[in-house]
C-alpha cells in the first residue's frame, strides 16, 4: 500500500521542479502544502477497519504534496544565496531540517502517547461488569470463541475478553493518531504563509 508513495513523489517532484522554473516557487509550494494538508485531512478519518483503497488515497495525496513541495522549497531557500555561499547554506539547511525533524518527532510522539492513554481510559470506562452492553458483547465474543476453538465457557470468556481488549487498544491507538494528524493538518496550511512573500526568484519582499 505504501510503495506508491515513492513513485508519486518522483513524478510530482519533477512536475514541481518544472513549475518552479516557469512560475517561481510560490505557486508550486502552496499547491504542495494544500495537497499534503488534504492528505492529512483524509488521514484523520481512517479507522482500524479502513480499506487498502482508503489508505492508498491518503498515501497518494501526502506523496503528491511532498513531491510538489521539494523543488520550490529548495529554490526559495537557495536562489537568493550568493554562489560562493551555496555550500554553506546547503549544510545549514540540512542541519535545520534534521533539527526540525527531531523536534517534530519528539513532540508528536509525546502527544501521541498522552492521547493514546486518554482514549484507552475513555474506551475502558465502558468495559464494566455492570454494563449491559459490555456483557452482551462479551457473551457474543465468548460464544464465537467457543464455537471456533471449543473449550470450557470460562476459557471462552477469557478469549472473548482478549478480543475486546485488542479491539479497544487498536481503537485507542488509531484515535490518538487521528488527534496528532488533526493538529498537523491545522498547522500545515499556515506553513504556506511565508511563500506569499516570496518573489519570482525566491527572494523575500515586503
Amino acid at each position: 500500500v505504501f510503495i506508491p508513495f515513492g513513485i508519486v513523489m518522483i513524478v510530482t517532484g519533477g512536475i514541481g521542479g518544472r513549475l518552479t522554473d516557469r512560475l517561481g516557487p510560490k505557486i508550486p509550494a502552496v499547491a504542495g502544502i494544500l495537497l499534503r494538508s488534504y492528505g492529512m485531512y483524509r488521514f484523520s478519518f481512517l479507522t482500524p477497519y479502513s480499506s487498502n483503497g482508503d489508505v492508498l488515497t491518503v498515501v497518494v495525496f501526502l506523496a503528491a504534496g511532498m513531491g510538489m513541495l521539494m523543488s520550490p522549497l529548495q529554490a526559495a531557500m537557495l536562489d537568493p544565496v550568493p554562489q560562493e555561499k551555496v555550500a554553506q547554506a546547503t549544510g545549514f539547511i540540512g542541519i535545520m531540517q534534521r533539527m526540525g525533524g527531531a523536534f517534530g518527532v519528539a513532540i508528536l510522539s509525546t502527544i501521541l502517547t498522552h492521547r493514546e492513554r486518554l482514549h484507552l481510559a475513555l474506551e475502558g470506562e465502558g468495559m464494566s461488569a455492570s454494563s449491559p452492553v459490555y456483557q452482551q458483547v462479551l457473551a457474543a465474543a465468548a460464544r464465537h470463541a467457543q464455537a471456533t476453538t471449543g473449550g470450557t465457557w470460562s476459557a471462552a470468556l477469557a478469549k472473548g475478553q482478549q478480543v475486546i481488549l485488542s479491539a479497544v487498544a487498536a481503537n485507542a491507538v488509531v484515535s490518538a493518531i487521528d488527534d496528532v494528524v488533526f493538529g498537523a493538518k491545522v498547522i500545515g496550511p499556515s506553513s504556506s504563509i511565508p511563500f506569499l512573500f516570496v518573489g519570482q526568484r525566491g527572494e523575500f519582499f515586503t
